[in-house]
């Protein structure tokens, strides 16, 4: 993998790490989480857990 790949690639987990906060903090559910992301239902509350004091 590139050094661009990997820019990319971290750029792209930072926006979906927004959009999962975004979505949480706005009352969606996991599911409908999930269904925008793409992400189980693991990764989501992973995500919300480390980033907010939830």
């Amino acid at each position: 993998m590139s050094t661009y790949d990997l820019f990319i690639e971290k750029g792209i987990e930072k926006k979906t790490i927004e959009i999962v906060l975004r979505c949480y903090t706005n009352g969606f559910s996991i599911e409908n989480i999930m269904l925008i992301t793409g992400l189980t239902e693991q990764e989501i509350k992973d995500i919300i857990q480390k980033n907010t004091s939830a």
